[in-house]
């Protein structure tokens, strides 16, 4: 074959495939772990080789400013140039999927928050307790509605033909509002801040206070159940009591919820529960008898079929557990040892892809635990498959990485299966290479 030939054959094939994906209407990834029941899971073409398509700068990324994408648009919040205090990079970016180039950026009066697509609007969060809608084509502000505290994460769900976001705040307040307009359609007062991101399957919102007590609600706003994490958790009260928090966004996987939840440094078992979506009954807590010394959770576990997918704290593993019951099932050891973890995985398939506070984003075969590849994120220009000497040559676990910057970021994946992570101020396009 001709050399023109064969160029225009693969031109033609990438054409084809871009038009196959654009006619996708429904959004790659509108909300953090990819969906409401927070799973962070798809079926979509796997990252074996990965190599850097574009970056592109946006400042500082916490844990909350995880992208999404819808539109052949990507979106991310930014806390600006520091966090908790207001600059004039504080916003949401839109950069176009494929070259990188950004389409709008949208100042906000303070850090923002979480962000989550629904219907054609981009709808936020910010540092001084306002939740607010943006056009997602053009960023033009569509309407904000002042809240009596932060609001950390959001919700979007359509119940009986209502489109309608589920906002929690730090003085406990529980709000659904009207997407097209902010105004307010319901309060609940629950028993405590809301840090957690709430989840929701067909008619139900899951919530969870800061303080450890799980919500469910019905369509129709009404309190179906609670439950104390605390009833739960009867050794954690014998010689004294430790606070229980939950932080992470809630997990469904079939009828369970599954909850992330911090106690004080080391136990024995996993921070890792579920309970039953219809009764609020405890059905399993994590177990092992396999390793020792588990930390806190304050991030989602992916689902990967009958697995649950999440990297440990104070280590440097990535830990499998049976969505069934709870059961430990092994670890891999990837990069350097680190206490704090606030980055949740993504899955496409049978690839896990694991941020770690190290700045390593790792790639996990689901069905055996290997490891397929890694790429270090933690230094802009740096960006290679090998973590740096010095990073290498600490000892112990830290609260820092000794170089570089850590991965707070939550990854996102288009319809191609194309990763998007941001890391050390740039938000990346990661693709397959071959």
């Amino acid at each position: 074959m001709h050399l023109r030939t064969l160029w225009l054959s693969l031109l033609s094939f990438s054409m084809l495939q871009g038009a196959a994906h654009s006619a996708d209407k429904t959004p790659d990834w509108p909300t953090f772990q990819g969906n409401t029941q927070r799973t962070g899971y798809v079926n979509r073409a796997e990252i074996k080789y990965p190599r850097v398509r574009w970056q592109q700068p946006v400042s500082t990324t916490g844990w909350l400013n995880n992208p999404i994408i819808a539109e052949n648009t990507v979106f991310t919040g930014s806390s600006g140039h520091a966090w908790n205090m207001p600059d004039r990079t504080d916003g949401v970016y839109a950069f176009d999927t494929q070259s990188g180039e950004k389409r709008w950026f949208t100042p906000a009066d303070n850090d923002v928050n979480q962000i989550v697509y629904a219907e054609g609007k981009i709808v936020g969060s910010d540092g001084d307790g306002n939740v607010w809608a943006l056009d997602a084509k053009t960023g033009q502000r569509l309407w904000s509605t002042a809240l009596n505290g932060e609001v950390y994460q959001l919700l979007f769900v359509n119940f009986n033909n209502t489109p309608q976001i589920v906002a929690g705040d730090s003085s406990g307040k529980l709000l659904w509002l009207d997407l097209n307009s902010g105004k307010t359609l319901g309060i609940s007062k629950l028993d405590g801040a809301i840090r957690s991101g709430a989840s929701a399957n067909k008619d139900t919102v899951f919530v969870a206070t800061l303080q450890g007590t799980l919500y469910a609600f019905s369509e129709q706003r009404d309190l179906r159940w609670q439950a104390s994490l605390r009833t739960f958790l009867p050794e954690l009260t014998e010689e004294y009591m430790p606070e229980i928090q939950i932080y992470g966004a809630l997990t469904l996987t079939k009828d369970l919820l599954i909850v992330g939840f911090s106690r004080d440094t080391l136990y024995p078992t996993p921070a890792l529960l579920a309970v039953d979506q219809s009764t609020g009954k405890l059905r399993w807590k994590g177990q092992t008898n396999e390793r020792e010394g588990w930390g806190n959770i304050r991030t989602s576990p992916a689902v990967a079929g009958e697995r649950l997918i999440f990297a440990e704290t104070y280590s440097n593993e990535i830990i499998s557990l049976k969505t069934a019951d709870g059961q430990y099932e092994g670890s891999l050891p990837a990069g350097v040892i680190m206490f704090p973890q606030w980055s949740s995985p993504a899955i496409s398939n049978t690839t896990a892809y694991v941020p770690r506070f190290d700045g390593g984003l790792y790639a996990v075969n689901t069905e055996n635990g290997n490891l397929k590849w890694q790429l270090y994120l933690g230094m802009p220009g740096r960006v290679s498959p090998k973590l740096p000497d010095a990073l290498l040559s600490q000892n112990g676990g830290s609260w820092r990485p000794k170089v570089g910057d850590a991965l707070y970021s939550s990854p996102a994946l288009d319809h191609a299966g194309n990763l998007f992570i941001s890391a050390a101020g740039y938000l990346y396009c990661i693709e397959n290479a071959r």
